[in-house]
């Protein structure tokens, strides 16, 4: 059901972005990312990430790394969650030029300049020489990124997530949770059909428009989140989720959409239509019994995500050593 977090947790992404939307051709592209790619079978590589996070969490990190860069080998177009994990782990290691070229490649795959600027974790190596190389030939390795990109594709989904938030945010005025549902079911429910319908016609055409598309984890999974989350009535009812999750499980196998990023979404709707009572996943509603934490981990797994236990361990590396891990919050 909508609450007033949900809406609020997307308010910083209103603007951002870049350029006017504009309608773009429906043609197929037929050069996915993941078709360029030495593997094409996600599922394996998020095995891989699966074991290297479970070796990270029990203080293995020279074998994490190892399959961390093996992946990175296997796979031309590993996601920038995990090469930001491991460079971090290359240079914790004390081994600074594996580092600094898994840095070149997380800048070849969407990192950031202001990103990697504020990390409190290199403030050692801003001093090096090599840092400042990369800075100086940041644009040089950032377009690879750029040229994978479909410009027209994020312009289009950043404008439907404007769209999303102007009506979503009209439920702030709703001060109780009835009035929030009748909004959302006579009011947002209409807008958001027409949404999904629409992503269904991108997802048909190009793939799913995230990462490895538009560069944008979030418009997508916001939107399609919203859905999910409208009513438990209207939840109980819908089709057009139900229809659309295989698509999205194919776009996780393929490599066009993160594990992560279809959890939240499926959290959502598995939460709701329990009105609450079902803890699925474990990130919207936090496991609290053995039940619970089996079927979360039942959940993950099939997806390739890190278990409870291994998340919690993760957490308590992150306070102790600095690393960031970049761990779903409940």
């Amino acid at each position: 059901m909508f609450t007033k977090k949900h809406f609020l947790c997307a308010l910083c992404f209103l603007l951002s972005g870049y350029g006017q939307a504009q309608t773009p051709s429906r043609e197929v592209q037929p050069q996915l990312m993941a078709q360029n790619c030495k593997l094409t079978d996600y599922l394996s590589y998020y095995r891989a990430i699966l074991e290297a996070e479970r070796l990270v969490s029990e203080g293995q990190y020279e074998k994490a790394l190892g399959i961390y860069q093996n992946s990175f080998s296997s796979y031309q177009a590993g996601f920038l969650r995990d090469y930001k994990i491991a460079t971090q782990l290359a240079f914790y290691l004390g081994r600074t030029n594996q580092g600094f070229n898994l840095l070149k490649e997380g800048i070849a795959h969407g990192w950031d300049s202001k990103a990697m600027k504020n990390m409190k974790f290199f403030e050692t190596i801003k001093v090096q020489s090599e840092w400042k190389n990369i800075n100086s030939q940041y644009i040089t390795f950032r377009g690879a990124y750029f040229r994978g990109l479909r410009p027209d594709v994020r312009r289009e989904v950043q404008q439907m997530f404007r769209k999303d938030q102007r009506k979503a945010f009209r439920a702030l005025i709703c001060f109780t949770s009835k009035a929030q549902d009748r909004y959302a079911e006579r009011v947002f429910a209409p807008h958001s059909e027409r949404q999904l319908k629409q992503l269904n016609e991108i997802i048909e055409a190009q793939g799913y428009p995230g990462e490895r598309l538009i560069g944008n984890t979030y418009w997508a999974s916001v939107i399609l989140s919203h859905h999910t989350s409208i009513s438990v009535e209207y939840v109980k009812k819908d089709t057009l989720y139900p229809r659309i999750r295989d698509k999205l499980l194919k776009a996780v196998e393929l490599g066009q959409m993160s594990p992560y990023e279809f959890a939240r979404i499926d959290d959502w709707y598995l939460v709701v239509k329990s009105a609450r009572q079902d803890k699925a996943y474990g990130y919207i509603n936090q496991v609290q019994t053995n039940t619970e934490k089996q079927q979360a981990d039942q959940l993950r797994a099939r997806i390739g995500l890190s278990s409870v236990e291994t998340v919690k361990k993760l957490t308590g590396i992150q306070q102790k050593t600095g690393l960031i891990f970049y761990l779903p919050k409940s």
